[in-house]
């Protein structure tokens, strides 16, 4: 079921990204799609960041309020703006089935400007938040559960942040309550505090966690996480570092973590037990089991980058998971399994973050000149050699390989492009080749007879007319340039030889000339 949801969504996704198109592919008609029939959902975009509330996204301007409110169910809502969405009018309310796609968790934040929650979500409503900000909710008062998320429904995050939400009780970030689900994918929970679970509050729901990170959460049990009696999380992948009062606090829950970092949480890092099915996890402490490891923090190498934490080479969570339960991506987006270690085998990392060493540098060795025609052997280098694989090689002529040959047909300037590309980064390199097209004949141009003293002009001529220039010519009486004067005091036959020469090669041309003697011609006298 789970995979059926990400295909759908993954569908989602590709529709909404080709220009002025619907989910079902219908032409846009000013902001709001509406239906053409039954079934047919619509798409609405908010195009202010202002909180308004009219109902309506057809008089030029839509909120998110007014987008929500306009909905039907199984419509989506797409934003034209950036910025902060600071909610005056109180919690947004969804109580249909939506797609709320933003353009990405450090574009666009929805914010309860520390005055009120940020979204309420109904039982029923299976609702989806793509590529956006939670922050800056509050639940106080005599509703003091789920500061930026209060969930009754069935809620996906995927590529969201959800950070500085706080709750006077349970669920900073998120309270998920009853008949509340929560799937969360790929997404940050950071700086939140409430009395329990200041991350997330799981109370007899159910969470499914994947790739997920936990940073600086507080509570008084559970800083990342406290799922409480009567509850079910699963925890796949994911990474609990640096949260007050515990990483996991899960007393009387069913839980269970696969590939999971616990570590450096202050006090403890979990509190409560895990399934016999838990398994490839790491803590920093001994209170986390079954299914852990204990290891040290200067073992394990985080740090922290953004909205994550990265491992650095070397690290014990390298090559270190299950790939039986492993995601297909990082929380970045990576490819897993990768071999992180480059002994030859990809495997799983455990937590959030697949170790990736990047190609730094790319280089191409090879022959810097050719002659036309000639075929070149060129291949592909790349820094570090610990890289993670699989390194791919792509050049200019469409070759994919570590080697590759060119070959040209005139001559000229050429410049090979190579980029050579791991998961995690690519980098291009360039050679520049020089094709030279030899002088491969040499002639003259001139006359073949001349008298005894008479001056001859002979020009030099060469083949093929494509030959590389600057081409020189030498004649065999010191004369340099392409043209040259020949003149004989003596009669005989003579050979006149041209040089013609450039950068590769040279070719000789000759040219006989027979010098005759000059007639005198005397009057004829008739005595």
């Amino acid at each position: 079921m789970k995979r059926q949801r990400l295909l759908l969504l993954a569908a989602a996704v590709t529709l909404l990204s080709l220009p002025r198109l619907s989910l079902a592919g219908v032409p846009w008609e000013g902001e709001v799609l509406r239906p053409r029939s039954e079934g047919v959902s619509a798409v609405l975009t908010v195009n202010t960041l202002a909180d308004e509330n009219d109902g309506s996204c057809n008089d030029g301007d839509c909120s998110l309020r007014d987008a929500i409110q306009a909905a039907g169910s199984g419509d989506t809502i797409t934003f034209s703006v950036s910025g902060t969405i600071v909610l005056t009018l109180g919690q947004l309310t969804v109580s249909d089935d939506l797609l709320i796609y933003g353009p990405g968790a450090g574009s666009l934040t929805i914010s309860g400007n520390d005055a009120s929650r940020v979204l309420f979500i109904q039982g029923g409503a299976n609702v989806t938040l793509l590529d956006l900000t939670i922050a800056d909710g509050r639940a106080s008062g005599g509703d003091d559960n789920g500061g930026g998320i209060y969930n009754l429904g069935h809620l996906t995050l995927y590529r969201c942040i959800v950070a500085d939400n706080h709750a006077d009780w349970d669920g900073g970030g998120i309270y998920n309550y009853s008949t509340g689900i929560l799937d969360a994918q790929q997404s940050a929970f950071i700086g939140n505090s409430a009395a329990f679970g200041g991350g997330i509050k799981n109370e007899n729901a159910t969470i499914s966690l994947t790739n997920c990170t936990f940073y600086n959460n507080s509570a008084a049990r559970g800083g990342g996480i406290d799922s409480g009696a009567d509850s079910t999380l699963d925890i796949t992948n994911c990474t609990f570092s640096g949260n007050t009062k515990g990483g996991i606090g899960n007393p009387w829950s069913e839980t269970t973590a696969v590939n999971t970092i616990v570590a450096n949480n202050s006090e403890y890092d979990c509190r409560g037990g895990f399934t016999s099915s838990s398994a490839n996890n790491l803590s920093t402490d001994d209170t986390c089991s079954p299914g852990f490891s204990i290891v040290t923090p200067e073992a394990l190498k985080l740090v922290w980058q953004e909205w994550l934490f990265a491992l650095q080479a070397g690290s014990v969570a390298i090559d270190a998971g299950a790939n039986s339960t492993c995601p297909t991506v990082d929380q970045r987006g990576v490819a897993r399994p990768l071999d992180g270690n480059n002994d030859g085998t990809a495997v799983c990392d455990v937590g959030s973050y697949e170790y990736c060493q990047p190609v730094e540098e790319a280089g191409i060795v090879g022959p810097e000149a050719l002659l036309v025609g000639q075929t070149g052997f060129y291949t592909a280098t790349y820094t570090p050699p610990m890289a993670t694989t699989p390194i791919t090689f792509t050049w200019d002529n469409g070759t994919f390989s570590p080697t590759v040959a060119y070959s040209w047909t005139l001559p000229g300037l050429y410049t090979l492009t190579l980029t050579v590309s791991n998961p995690c980064g690519e980098v291009s390199a360039t050679h520049r080749v020089e094709v030279c097209q030899p002088v491969e004949e040499a002639g003259i141009v001139g006359p073949e007879a001349l008298l005894v003293g008479q001056t001859g002009f002979y020009t030099a001529t060469y083949a093929p007319p494509t030959a590389t220039t600057p081409i020189t010519f030498t004649w065999d009486n010191g004369t340099s340039g392409p043209t040259a004067t020949y003149s004989w005091t003596a009669v005989g036959a003579y050979t006149i030889t041209v040089t013609g020469t450039n950068a590769c090669g040279e070719a000789v041309g000759h040219l006989s000339v027979q010098v005759q003697p000059y007639r005198v011609y005397l009057p004829l006298i008739v005595r």
